[in-house]
């Protein structure tokens, strides 16, 4: 039986309610706007409960979403509604993480962002949504979400941010995440209806950064600008084997899916033109997906060769040959992303790793096993896998389940521009 877990809503007032029938929490690294709910069922001996939703809630205001005391998820409350019948009435709260907003709502226009680092851009641009803002690591944001400590990243004053939880180098990785941090933004400022998202997002990619957010203190932004951490061990074990024809293991539902939909076999990107929109080939950088025919990529279920699926790009950006190949890398490595993944279904909302209980977090190395989904020549999916998705889920009547979206290591590729 799963552990049983807490999950609590603090209002910016310092209000908390823990006591709900259903909740659904989703996190993702690969995607802003992530959606919360959680629903009460209206009965005398949560009468007290019920009344502070009533009474407190608001349209609008910030909340801070944990469980087990662990900060999940700072957020906005959205939507607010009373449902009844015969049966009884409940209230339900939703709304989405901090960088809903800003997929919604367009970038001010005025604010000036050439020359600044890649840190100051992005307070000045996530600035005048009103919220204290603070760029952190993605080691920060894990050390909050698994519950190995229970406090929300750092506070940070509004509108500059400060850097959260100052730690000693990781070899090999900070000077250069550092030097690409300080490298001035050539954008002037944001285009009149452009999302703020869209373009922070862009501004990160450009010097090779993933963008996402995790929870912070007083209801604020936090936003992690980090790369995949491949590169760590192992920390949780998923596994499904089949022995004498029974499944065994901690997956209850598990899917592996492959698509090559949006996957180009080739890009080719054009620096210049000849006369009006025409190309020439004397401009063309030229890149071959030479990844996805791997066998370590594609397991055996990849026709050889891959069937043409050709991209061809005008560059708006680029004005070298050089230029214009990475512009292809990325194109590449952005399709790949999707290519291959791993669903799965486990009870409760973490494990115990080392002695030590830890919730489930994203940008999170785990081994995952499963004699179902074998390759062409019978071999089982047993492999190392990052956690790019979370999304936790309880109710009275269901229990407590996590359902997770892995990657194969080195899949995610974030490729600076030149």
């Amino acid at each position: 039986m799963a552990t049983p877990h807490t999950v609590a809503v603090t209002l910016s007032s310092g209000t908390e309610v823990d006591c709900f029938d259903e909740y659904t929490i989703s996190l993702s690294m690969l995607h802003a706007g992530n959606a919360w709910t959680v629903s009460m069922w209206h009965s005398v001996t949560r009468q007290a409960s019920w009344d502070v939703l009533r009474r407190e809630v608001k349209l609008g205001e910030n909340v801070t979403l944990s469980i087990d005391g662990a900060a999940q998820v700072s957020g906005r409350i959205e939507t607010f509604d009373t449902h009844g019948d015969r049966s009884g009435a409940t209230i339900v709260i939703s709304g989405r993480d901090l960088g809903g907003m800003l997929q919604t709502w367009d970038a001010d226009p005025t604010v000036r962002l050439r020359g600044r680092s890649l840190s100051d851009a992005l307070t000045a641009l996530f600035a005048p949504f009103g919220v204290p803002v603070v760029i952190t690591d993605a080691a920060a944001a894990r050390i909050v979400q698994s519950g190995t400590n229970n406090t929300s990243i750092g506070r940070a004053s509004h509108p500059r941010a400060t850097p959260a939880h100052p730690r000693a180098p990781r070899r090999g990785v900070t000077a250069a995440h550092a030097r690409r941090r300080a490298q001035p933004i050539d954008q002037s400022h944001p285009r009149a209806g452009e999302k703020a998202w869209a373009l922070a997002e862009e501004m990160c990619r450009r010097v090779g950064f993933l963008m996402w957010v995790a929870p912070s203190a007083a209801g604020g932004l936090a936003v992690v600008v980090d790369v995949p951490a491949f590169s760590t061990a192992d920390v949780f074990t998923f596994g499904r084997r089949i022995e004498n024809g029974v499944a065994t293991g901690n997956i209850l539902k598990g899917a592996e899916s492959f698509s090559i939909k949006e996957v180009p076999s080739e890009v080719n990107v054009y620096t210049g033109t000849t006369r009006g929109d025409l190309v020439s080939n004397r401009s063309r950088s030229q890149t071959f997906n030479v990844g996805v025919e791997t066998a370590a990529v594609n397991r055996g279920f990849l026709a050889s060769p891959m069937p043409a699926q050709v991209r061809h790009i005008k560059s708006a950006r680029s004005r070298t040959l050089a230029a214009s190949a990475k512009e292809g890398e990325r194109v590449i490595a952005e399709a790949m992303a999707s290519f291959r993944r791993y669903e799965l279904t486990v009870q409760g909302h973490g494990q115990t790793v080392a002695g030590v209980d830890r919730l489930y977090a994203l940008n999170t190395m785990a081994r995952v096993r499963d004699d179902l989904c074998t390759s062409p020549t019978g071999a089982p999916l047993d492999e190392s896998m990052l956690i790019t998705s979370v999304t936790f889920e309880g109710g009275r009547q269901t229990g407590t389940t996590t359902t997770m979206v892995l990657v194969p290591k080195d899949s995610i590729s974030v490729i600076p521009q030149e």
